[in-house]
């Protein structure tokens, strides 16, 4: 409870369908390296303080319990996928230097 939800899972599940096989492993290494961004980016907006932002990144890096945040806000993991999204679009078209290649 609290994670990614079902709909975001779904939303993973269709975009990956959508693409053939080589280029859905990509796409969610794409997409979980702009859930990192967004979530560090969130987590600077969100923080009275850029210290407290870093504070709060190292504390939940650290895994020790009960020294993350205790309130947990939602992220709209959809803007992830949407980067995940275009970076496939881009690697396809006019940057093929962003290609993988398994």
């Amino acid at each position: 409870r609290g994670g990614i939800g079902g709909g975001d899972v779904k939303l993973a599940i269709t975009a990956c369908g959508m693409l053939n096989w080589p280029l859905c492993v990509p796409f969610l290494l794409y997409t979980a390296i702009g859930g990192g961004l967004l979530a560090i980016g969130y987590l600077l907006v969100r923080s009275r303080t850029r210290a407290a932002a870093v504070r709060g990144v190292l504390m939940t890096l650290s895994g020790v319990p009960g020294l993350a945040a205790k309130k947990h806000e939602g992220m709209p993991y959809a803007v992830a996928f949407a980067f995940g999204a275009v970076l496939i679009a881009l690697s396809q078209s006019i940057a093929p230097f962003l290609r993988i290649h398994l």
